[in-house]
């Protein structure tokens, strides 16, 4: 069982020489190429998004290889030709899911929660494996909430307003406001993975993103929306509370997400400020 520190925990499984990777059916689609050379869309045809789960102590306790009884022919590297395959115990993470072009969105850190029940998966040797799940999150139910994608308001602990646009501005440099939760589309907002544990916030309306005026690093800075032009005031790591309300800290100024002066009035500004424990730099995230 090997950790992978720097992929947020994630875990893969080897034997000898082998890497395995989750069994998932596959189902494949003729696009293009010629009949001597076609291309293929490979689809899943069974669930991907499992977490391992492993006992602490004895990480690779739950893990049982065994054969499948097939004596190995001339491709022993497909679904169906593997002689040898492991079993795991493992949950689904519902909140894990693949956007719209069917790329799986990033992994997130470990252990995750999931409450579904335990499973029984099966895994193959990687080279079987046509559409792969290696790199596996573990889970428990009392592990990190898993961010799905998808489009969010944003509520403050302090005020019960949510994070919006002044006067629906689709311009740059407008100001981040909270706001009582009308169900305008500025109040909608989506987390974009960056692949490293930061997102980008990206509003419906307007299509920005969450940054700080000027790339400041002071107390007390504008929140305002931007085009994403890849500045590091743009990325924002959502910091668990507990009950399910997060800090939200900017990665250019280390600060986190506020009310000016703690207000709880409409349209009162976002700002950042360091994280003094004040109420108003709790947000949650509301679907």
């Amino acid at each position: 069982m090997r950790t992978w520190t720097d992929n947020h925990g994630s875990v893969s499984v080897d034997h000898g020489p082998l890497t395995y990777s989750l069994r998932i059916g596959e189902s494949y689609e003729r696009i293009g190429g010629t009949e001597r050379f076609p291309e293929y869309a490979v689809h899943a045809t069974t669930p991907w998004n499992y977490g391992l789960v492993l006992d602490g102590s004895r990480p690779a306790y739950s893990l049982r290889r065994r054969s499948t009884g097939r004596a190995p022919g001339d491709n022993p590297f497909t679904l169906d030709g593997t002689p040898l395959v492991m079993t795991a115990r493992a949950r689904r993470i519902p909140e894990w899911s693949a956007d719209d072009e069917h790329v799986v969105a990033p992994l997130q850190p470990s252990p995750a929660r999931s409450t579904a029940p335990v499973e029984e998966v099966t895994l193959v040797p990687m080279g079987a494996a046509r559409l792969r799940i290696t790199s596996f999150p573990t889970v428990s139910p009392d592990g990190t909430p898993w961010l799905a994608d998808g489009w969010y308001r944003i509520a403050n602990r302090n005020s019960g307003k949510v994070l919006g646009v002044d006067g629906m501005s689709t311009a740059n440099s407008a100001h981040v406001v909270q706001f009582g939760d009308t169900g305008t589309a500025d109040h909608l907002w989506r987390l974009v993975a960056n692949g490293d544990g930061w997102y980008r916030i990206r509003n419906q309306h307007s299509g920005k993103v969450l940054g700080v005026d000027l790339m400041s690093t002071a107390n007390s800075a504008h929140v305002v929306q931007f085009d994403d032009n890849d500045t590091a005031d743009h990325l924002w790591q959502l910091v668990p509370d507990g009950g399910g309300w997060y800090r939200i800290r900017n990665r250019n100024s280390d600060k986190v997400l506020g009310v000016d002066l703690m207000s709880t009035a409409d349209s009162a500004h976002v700002v950042q400020y360091d994280d003094n424990g004040t109420a108003d730099h709790l947000w949650q995230l509301l679907r």
